[in-house]
């Protein structure tokens, strides 16, 4: 058997790559004798190639044409079955093991390619089926540059609890769908991993390991845990899409992690379509659409364990997570143990239906919208914990060593982003529509999340903060807009102390809109001695009282009444441009321009070098305006230095960017449809040639371009003013 493996069976032809260190492998070759060193003479198999590569150095690059390629040997030993080992067909123990310092590459269409760039790496027809196997792909130990590019990975069914040994290292049957990575760096580039099914890691699983995806689609893959005992596997369950564990790095771009769902009956559910955890990992995701994803615990019968769900698009629980120029949408975490009886105290918790975060985070021009969260609990149990943050979830709870007061899991920062849409729902205290922040422990050291230049709007909580959720946590939240959210209580802002009081400033932010669901509630809700502190703020067309006792304001508009107490409050109209259509810049003779605090902004930041929500400099003439935008047409005294902004460009986005061919972009036109009727779109390239023109333009547009290149996106709108922003498709 071990003969077979080395050689090919027509001719026995020793497997040997061609002068390059090539090895071409193709299902479907007519003839030739089978060495690989040339698409003439190709390997049948891709199991056998990568046979051979373990004992032969010279190959260092598998080319695989299109067909489907199905794992044939066991990529180690079970210790017990004397016929499991390495190299020899193992069932459902097959795997394709990756070889040390060996790339593969698919996507070869036609098996007459002479260069790496003449694939298809769009359709991925080079099918890697694992067939009902435990592991399509395997990376387990030290594989140098190894990379896997240009495939399709599926089918895998990894449920069984069995233990493999594999490069004297133990793995785990019931993990890593698509691929299982052990104390290893593979490297993942233009692949999509679909339809596999495991408990840990539906798609990828990672341990112990460094892991680098790049341009590629992982969707409908499913974690599943079991009843707790060994033969359905562990009660909880992890990534949908991707688990890392113990991670040391992580980077993750230009990915479509979409539709991954994680559930269980039992104890809990993390990460729908991601899961890092390590308290010494760094992972940075940028470029990417996280969307569809859900975690889902449903408990019954009798239990005291509850149910938790957690991270319906991310779970993070890093050294540091970076997100960039991400879109966050559409992803849920829902619990329910309404058909569930418990003797004794049982802890549920729902919480970031679109990002779960125990770590050090920044958030930069990235979308979180349409995410979910809800929580029902039967309400004759005795139940504690949590239904909060639908959009962004901070909690500080999650990191070691916490306990001294160093709570670096809820220390974020939130730049350049859309929050919006979010919902927060069920019976068991639903909280923090747009972005909730937690910590139950005393701080010793202060830590201050902040909210730069963002926008929160249209988000949901159907108990408390419709926008902004504050649990013994006190965020800095400056330039940014909070528009249109609702909640029973604390419409905009909601304030619980527990080991401290909550106490968030607010500086140069515009509130407007938002609302109570219950009578004579208030916008900003302070509860347990916190406080709410708003300087430079435009409060204005709000539904509900503004505020309790517990909030300061100071140089801002407040409507009704005589005015909110306070130095330089106004009562008057703040006179935003268009209201109605979602426009509240100033227009040129505002009560709001001019007549802010420029001391006030200094906790904040620089006046000098900040820049508004619209991207304008924060500062325009001798004093700062109120609210989240600063009219560039000073009343007073103009400055002639200051170039005129393109204001049009401010309010168009495209995600993901830069895109790859074929997949879908989102184009965003951060106006009302009224501001847009009558508007013209216009897609060109660098020659300017139109390739996409628009009739009519809606708020959200999608955009597939086929071919690589720059190209921009013009906006003109009914009044003559155009903006343009430039798209990459790679």
């Amino acid at each position: 058997m071990a003969l077979l493996l080395f050689f090919t069976q027509a001719g026995f032809a020793q497997i040997t790559p061609n002068a390059s260190g090539v090895l071409f492998v193709n299902i479907n070759v007519n003839g030739g004798n089978s060495s690989g060193n040339s698409w003439v003479n190709a390997v049948p198999q891709l199991a056998d190639a990568l046979t051979a590569a373990r004992n032969n150095t010279a190959i260092r690059q598998i080319w695989v044409a299109r067909g489907a390629y199905t794992p044939l040997y066991s990529a180690g030993s079970d210790g017990m079955n004397p016929y499991l080992q390495f190299g020899v067909p193992g069932g459902s123990f097959n795997s394709f093991l990756l070889v040390n310092n060996v790339k593969l590459y698919g996507g070869f269409q036609n098996a007459t390619e002479t260069n790496i760039g003449q694939r298809d790496t769009i359709n991925n027809n080079t099918l890697l089926n694992g067939a009902g196997c435990n592991h399509v792909v395997m990376s387990v130990g030290s594989v140098g540059t190894a990379e896997i590019n240009g495939f399709t990975i599926s089918n895998a069914t990894g449920v069984v609890a069995q233990n493999l040994t594999v490069n004297a290292m133990i793995t785990y049957a019931a993990r890593g769908g698509g691929l299982y990575s052990e104390s290893s760096g593979p490297v993942i580039r233009n692949c999509t991993i679909t339809g596999n099914n495991t408990e840990w890691g539906g798609g990828i699983y990672a341990n112990n390991s460094s892991l680098t995806v790049d341009n590629t689609t992982i969707s409908n893959n499913h974690a599943t845990g079991g009843s707790g005992n060994v033969t359905n596997g562990n009660a909880s369950a992890f990534g949908g899409g991707i688990y890392v564990r113990n991670g040391i790095s992580v980077s993750i771009k230009n990915c479509d992690i979409s539709n991954n769902t994680v559930s269980a009956t039992r104890i809990g559910v993390w990460g729908g379509g991601l899961c890092i955890t390590g308290y010494t990992c760094t992972a940075t995701i940028g470029n990417t659409t996280i969307s569809n994803n859900t975690v889902s615990a449903v408990v019954t019968g009798s239990s005291n364990e509850g149910g938790n769900a957690t991270g319906g698009g991310i779970y993070l629980v890093t050294a540091a997570t970076t997100i960039d120029n991400c879109t966050i949408s559409n992803n849920s975490a829902t619990v329910s143990t309404a058909n569930a009886t418990a003797t004794g105290i049982n802890y549920n918790h729902a919480g970031g239906g679109g990002i779960l975060n125990g770590s050090p985070l920044v958030i930069n021009n990235s979308i979180i919208s349409g995410n979910h969260i809800a929580a029902t609990v039967n309400p004759f149990n005795n139940s504690l914990g949590w239904c909060s943050g639908a959009g962004i979830m901070n909690d500080g709870s999650l990191i070691p060593g916490t306990g001294g007061g160093i709570v670096t899991g809820c220390n974020s920062v939130v730049n350049n982003c859309i929050i919006e849409d979010n919902s927060a729902a069920g019976n068991f205290n639903p909280s923090g529509g747009g972005i909730a922040y937690n910590t139950p422990l005393l701080l010793v050291t202060p830590v201050v999340p902040k909210i730069n230049n963002s926008v929160i709007r249209n988000n949901t909580a159907d108990q408390y903060g419709g926008a902004i959720h504050c649990f013994a946590l006190s965020p800095l939240i400056k330039n940014t807009l909070i528009t249109g959210n609702s909640a029973a209580e604390g419409g905009a802002i909601c304030n619980v102390g527990y080991s401290q009081a909550s106490k968030p400033l607010l500086i140069n932010c515009s509130l407007y809109g938002n609302a109570t669901t219950t009578a004579n509630a208030n916008i900003i809700t302070n509860n347990d001695n916190c406080a709410t502190f708003l300087h430079n703020c435009i409060l204005y067309g709000n539904k509900g009282n503004i505020t309790d006792t517990g909030t300061t304001i100071t140089y801002s508009i407040v409507q009704g009444g005589t005015g909110y107490p306070g130095v330089g409050n106004s009562n008057a109209d703040p006179m935003f441009t268009n209201a109605a259509n979602e426009d509240f810049t100033l227009q040129t003779n505002s009560p709001a321009v001019n007549t802010g605090s420029n001391a006030a902004y200094s906790p904040a930041g620089n006046m000098a070098a900040d820049t508004d929500l619209a991207g304008n400099p924060r500062l325009y003439g001798n004093a700062i305006d109120m609210g989240a935008f600063e009219s560039q047409k000073n009343k007073d005294n103009p400055p002639a230095a200051i170039a005129p902004v393109n204001t049009v460009a401010r309010h168009l986005m495209a995600y993901p960017n830069p895109v790859r061919r074929g997949q879908a972009l989102t184009l965003r036109c951060d106006y009302g449809p009224a501001a847009l009727a009558g508007a013209h779109l216009v897609v060109t390239d660098v020659t300017g040639q139109v390739q996409a023109p628009h009739a009519s333009v809606q708020p959200e547009e999608t955009l597939v371009m086929y071919s690589a290149g720059i190209y921009f996106v013009t906006l003109t709108l009914p009044n003559g003013e155009k903006g343009t922003i430039s798209i990459v498709v790679e």
